[in-house]
């Protein structure tokens, strides 16, 4: 039997390496890393299983418009520190030895440090989580944010927050047992999501993040305010100048 396993194994890392990570551009100062096979078919479908069996999953509320609505999905966290983000807190868990194993690799495969996990559960495609901006005070700027996408692959939506930017949302579909890895100023310059779709099947979504401190800690001022702004600016530019293309185009057609 133990044969057999590492057979398996063996095979699905032959296969992990046929699938190429991405490295996406959003603009010249916001990116994501994408690793389709981060772990490896077997590690996956079991860590999906853990998860499922072994997280105190809850139905938690949010604040949206001022009125208090039930997420539509489930969750689960990990961490020393209380996290707080629309209109909840997240008390300190104890993290279980899976999820420190988990961290430990993410963290060496990004090169930087995490303390604290989210773990969201899709019941189906009915459960879906909104645009939104991993933005909070406590994550400091630029912060690095990494996920792993376990069961049904669903797609995720990046766009930017500024409605004077014209580009068009990017779109990738997140596999069984990959990683994504956002960096840069994505997190202050663009938003993220995961819509509906028409699937029955589940997905869990572990993600990691650094918090410098408990809720109501400041970021510093921002060390490169002046190239932030010309990013942003540049970035305006790029979308009208896009748009522009695509009116051209579309005339001439």
């Amino acid at each position: 039997m133990q044969e057999e396993n590492e057979k398996k194994e063996a095979q699905d890392q032959d296969d992990d390496q046929k699938e190429s990570t991405r490295q996406i551009e959003l603009s010249k100062t916001a990116w994501m890393t994408y690793i389709p096979s981060f772990l490896s078919q077997t590690q996956a479908d079991a860590l999906f299983e853990e998860l499922l069996a072994c997280e105190q999953w809850e139905h938690r509320a949010i604040i949206v418009a001022q009125k208090e609505i039930l997420q539509p999905r489930l969750m689960s966290w990990a961490g020393d520190l209380p996290y707080r983000y629309t209109g909840q807190t997240l008390e300190p868990r104890e993290v279980s030895e899976t999820l420190k194993n988990l961290c430990e690799m993410v963290e060496k495969q990004c090169g930087t440090q995490f303390n604290h996990i989210v773990l969201n559960y899709y019941r189906d495609g009915k459960d879906h989580i909104g645009m939104y901006a991993d933005d909070e005070q406590e994550l400091g700027w630029n912060p690095t944010i990494a996920a792993i996408s376990l069961g049904d692959s669903r797609s995720f939506v990046v766009e930017p927050k500024s409605r004077k930017i014209k580009k068009r949302p990017f779109r990738i579909n997140l596999k069984h047992a990959s990683l994504l890895i956002m960096g840069g100023d994505i997190q202050h310059r663009y938003r993220h999501g995961v819509p509906k779709n028409q699937s029955e099947k589940p997905r869990i979504n572990v993600t990691f993040r650094y918090l410098q401190g408990p809720p109501g800690t400041q970021r510093p001022p921002h060390p490169y305010m002046k190239s932030h702004q010309e990013a942003l600016n540049q970035d305006e530019q790029d979308g009208q100048d896009e748009q522009d293309g695509q009116d051209s185009s579309n005339q001439s057609n």
